[in-house]
């Protein structure tokens, strides 16, 4: 498997896998739909899945986010956040927000596909998720210290390999334990929730 065919195979997709993919990895009573959730009360967020090669092997990027107060604490998801009034669409919020948390240049990135809808409920976020490809060969992301703990670069083949999905209780920021939540193990990190649900899909996408 090498870039060119992660791009095509993610692009050629003419239907989405939604919520099907979604519900693979969700912990019980996760909204799946905007038929179930009240939009007025949520907030618009996007997150950036980037696709690159690195050493010759296509690669995705998260981060494991900074201890704090709050619900997210300390866990791993992509570069993103909360849509602001400079942006002019949601994938500027994916772009601004991934050269603020890593340094990656918005000229650099490529927007592939749009992906399917995530709600969050504890923090009553709607999150946007997009592929984009990164041109840039090996790059070097820089951590932004007030956000981003650590910078943890994935190969896609840690995404497709089934095998790396398991069950796990889970302690979330505001000290809940959830039991038998799916998760991705992948270079021994617990990748859950929101997070979960976007990998599953791309693995759905790249599987099918």
């Amino acid at each position: 498997m090498d870039l060119d065919f992660v791009i095509n195979k993610l692009s050629s997709n003419e239907q989405l896998p939604g919520i099907k993919a979604h519900q693979e990895m969700s912990p019980m009573n996760r909204p799946l739909s905007y038929d179930e959730i009240d939009p007025s009360n949520y907030r618009e967020s996007s997150v950036m899945f980037l696709v690159y090669e690195k050493r010759g092997v296509p690669h995705t990027v998260v981060i494991e986010r900074n201890t704090y107060k709050g619900v997210h604490s300390g866990q791993i998801g992509l570069p993103g956040g909360k849509s602001e009034d400079v942006d002019d669409s949601l994938f500027e919020t994916a772009l601004r927000e991934t050269n603020e948390e890593i340094g990656v240049e918005k000229e650099a990135v490529n927007h592939l596909i749009d992906l399917s809808t995530v709600f969050i409920p504890v923090s009553r976020f709607i999150v946007n998720p997009f592929i984009s490809v990164l041109e840039e060969r090996d790059p070097l992301f820089v951590p932004d210290p007030r956000e981003v703990q650590r910078i943890i670069e994935i190969p896609i083949s840690d995404i497709i390999d089934a095998s790396n999905i398991r069950k796990t209780n889970i302690k979330t920021g505001n000290g809940l334990v959830l039991k038998d939540i799916p998760y991705f193990d992948i270079q021994d990190q617990v990748i859950w929730g929101a997070t979960a649900l976007i990998f599953n899909e791309v693995r759905c996408l790249l599987e099918g």
